[in-house]
């Protein structure tokens, strides 16, 4: 038997092979950059610097960077005794730090530390001058004199120069507790001691105390405390309220949104950009008295909960206010308050426009709270606006669903073809000799509140069993003809109410695919019928583009003809979510080129979940797969997924696999099954798997998922993946140990195949893995290893903690583990076999396995000894993941687990 002579060749041979083989194949950057600059220039030395004085803890480095998000290490070689020991800080992104500085100066006189700070091993220098004093006196005072005016600094909303005095001359002056929003610049000239004290408010400065210490050697620090406010008048409680008489004092109001304020001045936003006072993490809790003042010029724009003050609690009031501007916005949008919980008391808003879609006040646009003497207080709130009217084949009365009775609705656009009039809160439609379809446009007024132009769709015939499209009232589908108008308001929700056959489309109107969609289709559990196509050339079956969502659907008697890269249900899926859908049917691809999937053809993002596919796929291309064929671009998750049938190859293809053929980013398989039978009638195919084809040098997971089925006339091939990164917690499980059942057949004219029970090339991490009741043969020129877990290894690879169980390994070259040694830093570890036979051309070989859990062929262990307890040894979690299940280890969720039952669907088809 062979076994050590070939291992040399065969890892030659391996490399070379997968030279050619993945010629093509992406390499990914596995070393994450960080975007980082140190402001050295607003970097400083902070503290005194003392002949002798050992450092306190007022000595430090305030690094000052942009960018940043990752750890980094920081330290500084010794200089005349001054120095930074190197440790390890969090910089997030913008922002500064404080770092040590440790050490006793030795002589006098200006030095220079180099500090070197160092992220993912690149550093970044940052050179500060310091200079080292002489104290003559130890025991004397530092004495730092200032006016005594600045003790208590109000009103302060601009910058402000404090000179004072310090002795000795070189002392230091260092923030101790900073004020927030507060930035404190200090010069001191070290020849006279005479200095200023610089502090420049910011937007979030709402006031405090300055809390200042003066160093100097190991003199006694001298503290210095400075109370700050921006505002002249108030100190914010009800009896002595904050007193605003400026713009820059109102934007105060959202850092103090408990405390109480007065208006002593009107104030004119002056049409500048503002935001709501009150967030709905941090409402206004307080109280504002407007003092029978205004706020005019107010301009806000924005999304949802847009007005002066976006949230108030039920503590809050608000009273003897007016306002005027514009506020514009989606929903919840008011002059005054969006979602109010308080008291408004004598406020008047009859100046403010406001502008939405629903929702909309000039007082509040949501009150749960209480509103007395304010006007106008009345909320527009339109409920189920008809955005479609369908059926248009006489006079038509349709209510425009909106309150209050009192607002009126006008015609914006008229429509073609159609006479258009508002009737109370209703809209009149007459159709008019040769109306098809139209659109309008309505707007509904109350005072100076306005809704946006609201568009409605106008057709003779009809187009949907109801709904409005909203996700909240999705259109309604029961029949085949409105499944297609889904093509029409690709943007919109739908849901179906019943089963619908694309075979009754008529001739002139028969299925296409839809191109771009955005909305949702909740098929309700029903099914879509007969999806065929005796020739396409686009990419998608249903849809072409998909960034929607796709549900709760069933897919039936499909049968189709792709000659170009093509998914069965989507072509491109590029986010959102396809969930709890089955797929049965037939699909031949003719394409030479890549990308079949048997439900989506390329995923670029987002998640596909509880799919469950039973096809016949017949493919000449790369990259197929039973449920996708290539996962590019973005991270996604490919989870709960089921494919059965059969996945033939007619040509000489690579990357095939039963859920997912090629990876080109960190996507992740999990909880995934397949049972397809996947077969080669030419040769030469290689990257097969049962789950998995090949994927580049990425970081693509494959967790908790199990392979059933057959792989027949392939090579370089794996019951879990042909070529694959990390894999955890898999299982293979096939129908016995003899060739007769053999679950992987390595055939053709191929000489050089590499198969594992899980994968036949393994590029970082497999664990926790189990094959049992399999067979794997291969041709008897096979010179490459079959082995029960992983053949060959690349980059880091290896295989740990695994069990190969009643296996019959076929080849020239068989192990009962791995066909070679962990790839570079990589170590093989805690792999056991049992009841493992090695077979050469078709009879026992009679060779004598390694008896080494970190070897080629593992520890043997008898079946009595693979308890659930030596399994927990292993680290398998039989918590979350396994299950203890008649005598095995056994995936506690794995495939399809959606509410749609496929045993009970007809797999139709017209072959």
């Amino acid at each position: 038997m062979k076994k050590m002579t070939l291992l040399k060749l065969h890892s030659l041979v391996c490399c070379l092979f997968l030279l050619l083989a993945f010629a093509s194949c992406e390499k990914d950057d596995e070393t994450e950059s960080v975007r980082f600059e140190i402001d050295c220039e607003n970097s400083s030395i902070e503290g005194s610097f003392v002949q002798n004085a050992q450092m306190s803890s007022h000595n430090t480095f305030n690094l000052h960077y942009q960018g940043g998000g990752a750890s980094a290490k920081v330290r500084a070689k010794e200089i005349n005794g001054v120095y930074i020991s190197e440790q390890s800080v969090e910089l997030v992104a913008d922002g500064s730090v404080k770092i040590p500085i440790e050490g006793k100066p030795i002589e006098l006189g200006d030095f220079t530390l180099k500090i070197d700070v160092q992220i993912n091993g690149k550093s970044y220098y940052c050179s500060q001058i310091f200079t080292v004093a002489e104290d003559t006196d130890p025991n004397a005072p530092i004495t730092f004199t200032m006016d005594e005016k600045y003790n208590s600094i109000n009103g302060l909303t601009e910058a402000v120069d404090i000179p004072f005095t310090v002795d000795p001359f070189m002392s230091s002056i260092v923030v101790e507790n900073p004020v927030e929003g507060l930035n404190v610049k200090i010069t001191i000239d070290k020849k006279t001691g005479n200095g200023v004290l610089t502090l420049t408010p910011g937007d979030s400065f709402i006031g405090g105390v300055l809390d200042l210490i003066v160093t100097f050697g190991v003199r006694t620090e001298v503290p210095v405390s400075i109370t700050v406010s921006p505002f002249v008048n108030g100190d914010g409680t009800a009896e002595a309220p904050y007193e605003i008489n400026s713009v820059e004092l109102l934007k105060k109001v959202q850092y103090l949104s408990n405390k109480n304020f007065k208006l002593t001045e009107n104030i004119n936003l002056d049409g500048a950009s503002w935001q709501p006072l009150g967030t709905e993490a941090a409402p206004f809790a307080g109280s504002f008295d407007g003092n029978g003042k205004t706020i005019s010029g107010i301009n806000i724009t924005g999304t949802t909960n847009v007005a002066l003050f976006g949230y108030t609690t039920a503590a809050a009031k608000i009273s003897n206010l007016t306002i005027s501007g514009s506020v514009t916005g989606t929903e919840y949008v008011a002059g005054l308050v969006a979602v109010n919980a308080g008291t408004i008391t004598n406020c008047n808003a009859a100046d403010m426009n406001v502008t939405g879609e629903n929702y909309l006040s000039a007082i509040a646009a949501k009150n749960t709270g209480t509103i007395t003497s304010s006007t106008p207080a009345d909320i527009l709130v339109f409920t189920n606006f008809p955005s479609l009217i369908s059926e248009i084949t006489t006079t038509v009365t349709k209510p425009l669903n909106y309150t209050p009775a009192t607002a009126v609705a006008t015609i914006v656009q008229q429509p073609e073809n159609v006479t258009a009039s508002i009737s109370g809160a209703s809209l009149v439609l007459t159709p008019q000799t040769g109306f098809i379809s139209a659109d309008m446009s309505v707007k509904v007024t109350l005072g100076k509140v306005a809704s946006v132009e609201k568009a409605i769709k106008l057709f003779a015939e009809e187009q949907f069993d109801g709904g409005d499209g909203t996700a909240a009232n999705p259109f309604l589908i029961s029949k085949a003809t409105q499944f297609s108008k889904i093509r029409d308001y690709a943007d919109k929700n739908f849901k179906m109410t019943a089963d619908v056959d694309l075979a009754t489309l008529p001739e002139e109107n028969k299925w296409a695919p839809i191109g771009t969609f955005s909305g949702t289709i909740d098929g309700g559990g029903y099914q879509v019928k007969n999806l065929t196509y005796a020739s396409i050339a686009t990419k998608g079956g249903i849809i072409t583009n998909n960034t929607g969502n796709i549900k709760n659907i069933a897919f039936t008697g499909i049968d189709i003809k792709a000659t170009a890269a093509f998914g069965v249900i989507v072509g491109d899926h590029n986010t959102g979510t396809i969930e709890n859908v089955v797929v049965k049917g037939a699909v031949t691809s003719t394409h030479t080129g890549d990308i079949l999937g048997g439900v989506v053809g390329e995923i670029t993002g987002g998640q596909i979940t509880n799919v469950y596919a039973n096809l016949e796929i017949v493919t000449s291309c790369n990259m197929s797969g039973g449920i996708v064929g290539r996962a590019i671009t973005a991270p996604s998750t490919i989870s709960n997924c089921t494919s059965e049938g059969t996945l033939t190859i007619t040509a000489s293809r690579r990357q095939i696999a039963g859920i997912l053929g090629r990876g080109q980013t960190g996507v992740v398989i999990k909880n995934c099954l397949s049972s397809m039978s996947i077969n080669n009638t030419a040769s030469g195919t290689n990257g097969v798997g049962g789950i998995f084809g090949a994927n580049n040098n990425n970081d693509m997971r494959i967790d908790e998922c199990m392979f059933t089925g057959k792989i027949t006339n392939v090579f370089m091939c794996g019951g879990i993946a042909g070529v694959a990164a990390n894999i955890r917690n898999c299982v293979v499980e096939g129908q016995g140990a003899t060739i007769a059942s053999a679950m992987i057949t390595v055939g053709g004219s191929i000489n050089t195949s590499s198969t594992g029970g899980i994968a036949g090339t393994g590029k970082k991490t497999m664990e926790n893995c189990i094959v049992r009741d399999a067979a794997f043969t291969g041709v008897t020129t096979t010179s490459l290893p079959i082995s029960g877990i992983v053949s060959t290894f690349q980059n880091d690879g290896f295989i740990k903690n695994s069990v190969v169980s009643n296996v019959l390994l076929n080849g020239t070259t068989v192990h009962g583990v791995a066909g070679t040694a962990a790839n570079g830093g990589g170590t093989n570890a805690n792999n056991y076999s049992s009841g493992v036979l090695y077979y050469e051309g078709g009879v026992a070989s009679g060779y004598t396995p390694d008896n080494d859990a970190a070897g080629l062929d593992g520890a043997p262990k008898t079946s009595a000894e693979l308890t659930q307890a030596f399994y927990q040894s292993l680290g398998f979690d039989f918590t979350t993941i396994w299950k203890w299940d008649a005598g095995k280890p056994v995936l506690r969720n794995v495939g399809y687990n959606g509410t749609i039952s496929p045993t009970t669907l007809s797999l139709v088809r017209k072959r």
